[in-house]
């Protein structure tokens, strides 16, 4: 029998992402958030904190746009919200709001009051990484990076996200020298990802760069620990892999295990405690993310 319930599509998740602001520096043609709700106005920071804690929800995501955008309306959130939940992880592509002065005293206070923190990084060149990102406002984020990995508590919580994207990190060469190069500097934990939803001229499969063969990522799976790849470096490394449901037929074709999972699915009752909701930045919460379209 197959196991249930191994994805995020499958509603594992019992927690509260939070956009904490629809602004953002960089506009990432394969952002999740690009076709989402237009902006709902300045950042409510008191309701965001009172729907959290009413919401009920344990565990929490600070999302955006990019939430340190702002470096002091989320440490304002995160520290209102700190002693009423569990865990709570933040993304961010290290904006240059962050780097010095009163910004990167308060993200070090962030930092700290963080259980993890996601860095999205796409190339291990600054230059490359600025173009992936199309940023309004590049600098040297590797750089500060670097930086940042040599105070242990953030090393020990930063888990380094790179998405494969065909003309950037799209082969064996180029993915192993994002993962030394990462790894020279100190980080612990790096994560590559698989797009979903995209073109197949932006779609890269580590399966195929890698000409390996894994396990349906949907029936067993999508998050996988890949360290035994990369055995010659000191760092964890997981793969996020796409399947059918969120990406083109063309690329990938579900296979029988997937087949047994969607009949599983069907036939046993759906989980009514593990629910994702979202909370937007004028303090509303929705079941799920919403589309433009939806309000």
């Amino acid at each position: 029998m197959i196991k249930l319930k191994v994805n995020s599509c499958d509603g594992i998740y019992d927690s509260l992402d939070v956009r904490l602001t629809k602004a953002c520096d960089n506009r990432c043609k394969f952002c999740i958030e690009k076709d989402g709700l237009e902006s709902l106005g300045k950042s409510d920071i008191d309701k965001m904190i009172k729907s959290t804690i009413e919401s009920g929800k344990r565990d929490v995501l600070v999302l955006g746009g990019e939430p340190l955008l702002f470096p002091e309306l989320a440490l304002d959130y995160i520290k209102g919200v700190r002693n009423h939940v569990d865990t709570i992880y933040l993304t961010t592509s290290l904006p240059k709001s962050i780097t010095s002065g009163e910004g990167l005293e308060r993200f070090k206070t962030i930092v700290s009051l963080l259980d993890g923190i996601n860095i999205s990084i796409h190339h291990y060149l600054d230059a490359v990484n600025n173009s992936v990102l199309d940023s309004k406002n590049p600098h040297n984020r590797i750089a500060f990076l670097e930086e940042m990995l040599k105070w242990d508590e953030f090393a020990d919580k930063a888990r380094i996200c790179c998405n494969l994207i065909n003309g950037f990190i799209d082969s064996k060469i180029s993915i192993d020298m994002f993962v030394s190069r990462l790894s020279e500097i100190g980080a612990k934990h790096i994560k590559l990802n698989e797009l979903q939803n995209v073109d197949v001229d932006t779609y890269i499969s580590f399966e195929e760069v890698y000409k390996i063969k894994m396990k349906s990522p949907f029936a067993y799976g999508c998050q996988t620990d890949i360290s035994d790849i990369f055995k010659e470096f000191n760092t964890r490394i997981t793969l996020k892999r796409s399947c059918f449901c969120t990406k083109d037929l063309s690329i990938s074709k579900a296979s029988f295990g997937d087949l047994i999972k969607c009949i599983q699915k069907r036939i046993m009752p759906k989980s009514s405690g593990s629910t994702l909701k979202v909370l937007y930045e004028n303090g509303d919460v929705y079941n799920g993310w919403q589309k433009s379209e939806s309000i």
